[in-house]
């Protein structure tokens, strides 16, 4: 690698995801900062060690692993996603590599905070299926040995910035302070300064998210769903919602704008949860991709539509997926 700039030397690659692909691969090579952060997600404090080979785009299973990580008795294959959804055979391909490396293998996902929880709920439910003798639960698993661990283009920035701190080589150290600039492009975290709040939007944002909690409510009330009263509160982070009652069923769950999982998840400002133990279990039992959340879990339940009666009609068809589910269907 010369001492020109890393991400314009990358330019020539195809798509968004094979350069920063490139440039992750390149941290991951040159800065032992860098690497010692991931690999602690990866494998927790056991460490790494400094025998390693890292490859980007090598085939493997029919397939082409973006990067692959291996050290003696440990071997991790990385998808990274920005745009692009899973393809026909990810990520179980992937898995089936990992079972013949044999040791200590983890598959990993790396895409925007946004996008990261479905796509994380599509691959455990294409491994459920392709491993059904596996139990896989929250995007976390086991294959005979082999784990998933998922993480966001933001943690990658938060990690090139803690480990830019420590690096030594200068050139490097410039490599990566380009890498950050793109990943805070591609996976933005909010930071408006308090004299903004007033003219930046937050207020009319709220308020159009209480207006859509309130047209799916109406919505689900005309169609004959148990619905409970709008109300809102501070607690554990304010929220504005209401409770209803599924189908064949004596549990109550919630639905509605949660700021709390919002900051937290960074996935969107809609959710559906339950407070209750037995609602909980309920939850659990016929939704994939719950989230961990507090003493409770939470299902994302995303803004889509260009119109207010589109998200509306969406919000309410993935709702009314969920309380009318059996057990045997899960959502």
């Amino acid at each position: 690698m010369s001492d020109e700039y890393l991400l314009p030397q990358m330019m020539s690659r195809s798509t968004p995801e094979d350069i920063l692909t490139e440039a992750l691969a390149y941290m991951l090579r040159n800065s032992a900062p860098f690497r010692r952060l991931v690999a602690k997600r990866i494998w927790g404090n056991g460490g790494v060690d400094d025998d390693f080979e890292i490859e980007t785009q090598r085939g493997a299973g029919g397939g082409r692993a973006d990067v692959m990580w291996k050290a003696p008795g440990r071997t991790f294959i990385l998808e990274s996603k920005i745009w692009a959804w899973w393809g026909q055979e990810q990520p179980s391909r992937y898995i089936r590599d990992l079972l013949v490396e044999g040791g200590d293998a983890v598959f990993g996902l790396v895409a925007p905070s946004t996008r990261l929880v479905v796509l994380r709920e599509e691959a455990v439910q294409r491994l459920r299926k392709d491993f059904p003798a596996t139990s896989w639960s929250d995007g976390v698993g086991k294959a005979n040995g082999v784990r998933l661990v998922c993480f966001s283009w933001r943690d990658v920035g938060d990690w090139v910035r803690k480990a830019a701190g420590e690096e030594d080589d200068p050139r490097t150290k410039m490599h990566m302070e380009e890498v950050v600039v793109v990943t805070d492009e591609i996976d933005p975290r909010f930071e408006s300064k308090p004299d903004r709040l007033a003219v930046d939007g937050l207020g009319a944002a709220l308020r159009d998210l209480c207006r859509i909690v309130g047209n799916v409510r109406a919505k689900m009330e005309s169609d004959g769903v148990e619905v409970g009263r709008i109300s809102s509160g501070d607690d554990k982070g304010w929220y504005y919602g209401f409770y209803l009652k599924p189908v064949s069923s004596s549990v109550q769950v919630w639905f509605g704008v949660w700021v709390g999982p919002w900051a937290s998840e960074r996935v969107g400002p809609l959710w559906l949860t339950a407070d209750e133990r037995e609602a909980v279990r309920w939850l659990r039992s016929r939704v994939r991709g719950v989230v961990d959340y507090s003493e409770s879990c939470v299902v994302p339940v995303r803004l889509e539509g260009n119109t207010w009666d589109e998200v509306r009609e969406r919000a309410v068809a993935r709702l009314n997926g969920i309380i009318n589910a059996s057990r045997d269907e899960q959502q």
